[in-house]
């Protein structure tokens, strides 16, 4: 069939893996039935969630740093600095960071799944394998677990296991399909052998805790034996 160009208007993949990011709205903690450390903490915590909503990505690292200083124990801190950090597309603090966020609270929503992604990034496809599943047994019904284990089946070449993910991810969470319907296409072709490429553009914010980050580089990627393409 020769090359294809598919293009998906107002998302992106980076690196080959689509990057959504959850984030504390509100200043609201990610945990509210427990509690911890100082005031200040808490308003470290608050200002580096509202300059991370206003993509002040930067600046949210330094008032979260300043929050572990101040209350090292508060796994809440730890979590929104590994978002921050996801944002920055430092990847190796992102999985630092959301190492220290599941030690100090294995339960917190989403923490192993987004060091599963950080791992992803690093090219650490077993690691990321591995806190997936953790994620998906935690989370059951949390479809953007089962999204990004489809990602990660798609690097190693699975694209039977891909297909299966994504399409349990669309049936359990519809509202994030759009970010990963592109992908599920790639990966059908994939299986029927085509070479193909894939233009993605930049971000769209599918809800108030969910997001596409913006990407204005040129760059490609071989996923799961496939050239993947970002504009």
């Amino acid at each position: 069939m020769g090359n294809q160009i598919v293009l998906l208007q107002r998302f992106k993949l980076v690196a080959g893996v689509l990057l959504m990011v959850w984030v504390i709205v509100g200043g609201i903690a990610l945990s509210p039935q427990v509690a911890w450390g100082s005031e200040e903490g808490e308003i470290l915590l608050a200002r580096g969630n509202k300059l991370y909503l206003d993509g002040k990505y930067a600046e949210a690292k330094e008032q979260l740093l300043k929050g572990t200083e101040v209350d090292p124990q508060n796994p809440e801190i730890w979590s929104l600095l590994g978002t921050t950090y996801l944002a920055l597309k430092d990847y190796a603090e992102a999985k630092k960071t959301f190492t220290k966020a599941v030690e100090l609270d294995p339960t917190i929503p989403r923490g192993k799944l987004y060091l599963g992604v950080a791992n992803y990034y690093l090219g650490n496809t077993t690691e990321a394998e591995r806190w997936i599943k953790e994620a998906k047994a935690q989370a059951p019904d949390d479809g953007l677990n089962n999204y990004y284990a489809g990602l990660v089946a798609a690097n190693q070449e699975r694209p039977k296991d891909a297909l299966t993910e994504l399409e349990t991810g669309m049936r359990l969470s519809p509202q994030f399909a759009l970010g990963f319907k592109g992908y599920q296409e790639a990966v059908k072709i994939y299986r029927e052998e085509k070479p193909f490429y894939i233009a993605f553009t930049t971000g769209i914010e599918y809800d108030d805790n969910v997001k596409v980050l913006p990407d204005k580089t040129t760059t490609s990627a071989v996923v799961g034996g496939v050239q993947i393409r970002t504009i």
